[in-house]
């Protein structure tokens, strides 16, 4: 992997978030942003679904050391590249649109689609009409 890497955070990895003082020596820039997808709450924190129509709205984060970065990253979302099923979030990359127009390519962390369906059928969840989770 890159020395330097792009995430989009759209809830407790974003700045002040439960879990964003992890990566504060490491995060090299910070920019508002959005893409198009679902946002629901899921209590404690946020999820998004992939693909959606609606603009959800979270932060670019440019980080150094983005090897040892994307690992705590992947703890804290239960993602490992390695496991065919059984994550709860996957990574993908998305084009995430900054608040003055920029185009750029970012890592984002969404709901797997196996533990969205588990957990809609418990009725766990409630959407997040806003597009922003606080």
């Amino acid at each position: 992997m890159k020395n330097t890497g792009i995430v989009f955070v759209y809830g407790t990895l974003k700045v002040g978030g439960a879990f964003s003082y992890y990566f504060d020596a490491f995060r090299l820039k910070s920019e508002d942003a959005c893409i198009k997808g679902k946002l629901y709450d899921l209590g404690g924190f946020p999820a998004l679904i992939l693909p959606g129509n609606d603009i959800i709205f979270g932060e670019i984060h440019k980080y150094s050391n983005f090897d040892k970065v994307i690992k705590w990253m992947d703890e804290i979302e239960g993602y490992s590249e390695w496991l065919k099923s059984g994550n709860l979030y996957e990574r993908k990359t998305v084009k995430a649109t900054t608040d003055n127009g920029k185009i750029v390519n970012a890592i984002v962390y969404t709901l797997s689609d196996e533990n969205l369906i588990k957990l809609a059928k418990k009725g766990h969840f409630s959407e997040v009409e806003s597009g922003k989770w606080d």
